[in-house]
């Protein structure tokens, strides 16, 4: 009787022990349910962290240049303007445009597939120059587009006017730029006029004025860019467009400054379109040497920059 108490007032210590050392381990890795059966704690799950490489940008050389030119010569963009490309990408983005998307606005001087078409095909080389191509992909799409504001022939008073829209896409009332802006919806703009124009002074400035303006108030930067031609029988166009860029605080690609460093002015022999370069291989020295080389690489050049200040 005696060893029968002794042996069950130890299972009765000994299962006290053992329920006493599983409290805690219940505590910690269970809980109690509504009718009080133990419900298993969910197992939280930590992922392997990922190590995400991202390439850097490569570094801007200090001393860019063109045939001895420096970019900050044919790229005007004083702080002023760098101001401003903020403001009109900050009113873009609240209207929704597309700030990996450009636009063309021109006369046949630049349209496809003379001007940096091949950057969207392939087949190039930017030889030293290759800081550029982090430019080439954020606006990748865009530079072989078939854009609707790019009309042989085109003036600056015809920009509005729905005579010049063909396009299926267009409204009856649309003028090509607002049509082209509305259909691709960019964050810039290069503007390559003046060509075609004659006639009063005041009245081509006066048009200039209106289409910066336009596209400064639909959020879309404008990229003002001089000709090499003399087609209008002066300077006097390259003039009203270096003023308009000033007065508006715009970038201004002075490509006809540019110009005077290649042979002939990059000019075929009607003196106004451009001289070829097929290659799009700027380790050739053809690429210095005619109109569309040069024209192509400066072109990248300010949208680069344009692309930098706005922090894109």
């Amino acid at each position: 009787m005696g060893a029968h108490m002794n042996h069950t007032r130890w299972r009765g210590m000994l299962l006290a022990l053992l329920l006493a050392a599983l409290i805690p381990f219940c505590s910690q890795d269970s809980s109690v349910g509504a009718q009080g059966a133990l419900t298993p704690t969910p197992t939280l799950f930590f992922p392997t962290p990922v190590l995400v490489t991202t390439v850097p940008e490569p570094v801007v050389p200090i001393n860019i240049s063109i045939n001895g030119l420096s970019a900050v010569e044919f790229v005007v963009m004083p702080p002023a303007v760098i101001e401003n490309i903020w403001a009109i990408f900050g009113q873009g983005i609240r209207l929704g445009r597309n700030p990996h998307a450009f636009s063309k606005l021109g006369d046949s001087t630049i349209e496809n597939p003379f001007f940096m078409s091949r950057f969207d095909e392939g087949g190039y080389h930017l030889g030293d120059y290759g800081y550029l191509e982090p430019t080439l992909s954020y606006f990748r799409g865009s530079f072989s587009r078939t854009s609707i504001a790019v009309k042989r022939g085109l003036r600056v008073a015809s920009v509005f006017d729905p005579f010049w829209t063909e396009n299926p896409l267009c409204r009856s009332d649309e003028g090509v730029l607002p049509c082209e802006i509305r259909i691709h919806n960019p964050a810039v703009i290069f503007i390559r006029l003046g060509s075609n124009d004659t006639g009063r002074v005041e009245l081509i400035q006066e048009n200039f004025r209106n289409i910066v303006q336009y596209c400064i108030q639909q959020g879309v930067i404008p990229i003002l860019g001089t000709k090499a031609d003399r087609h209008e029988g002066s300077d006097l166009n390259n003039q009203i467009m270096r003023q308009v860029a000033k007065e508006f605080s715009i970038p201004l690609w002075d490509w006809d400054l540019l110009s005077a460093t290649v042979p002939g002015r990059g000019l075929w022999s009607d003196n106004v379109h451009l001289t070829t370069f097929s290659a799009y291989d700027w380790r050739q020295s053809l690429g210095f040497k005619t109109g569309y080389g040069v024209h192509n690489l400066s072109a990248i050049i300010a949208l680069d920059a344009v692309r930098r200040g706005f922090g894109g």
